[in-house]
């Protein structure tokens, strides 16, 4: 394992909910498998690589557009003079209430 919490792996308890949510994924990725051989089974290799593609473009787009309404958001928080933090991986802006508790 390249993982670098490997040595805790024998003290790794499976209880029910993680048994289940393991159980999930398995059947989730054995559907998605089924799913994509019936799908070249009716069409083509290529309509399933334009197909992926689609679905590539679509997450990414989505992506996008959750950062930039996350921008925007605090873009209007800011013109209200309340304060936005920006850090590497997070971005948070406080209510007018919260700027003004912290200030002092």
């Amino acid at each position: 394992l390249l993982d670098a919490r490997a040595d805790r792996l024998p003290q790794y308890e499976p209880t029910a909910e993680r048994v289940g949510i393991l159980l999930l994924s398995c059947a989730a990725a054995f559907a998605l498998n089924v799913s994509a051989l019936y799908a070249i089974k009716l069409t083509s290799a290529i309509a399933i690589v334009l197909l992926s593609q689609g679905k590539t473009a679509v997450t990414l787009s989505s992506a996008a557009t959750s950062s930039s309404t996350a921008s925007r958001m605090c873009a209007s928080s800011a013109a209200r003079r309340s304060p936005c933090s920006r850090s590497a991986r997070t971005r948070t802006c406080r209510p007018p209430s919260e700027a003004r508790r912290a200030r002092h």
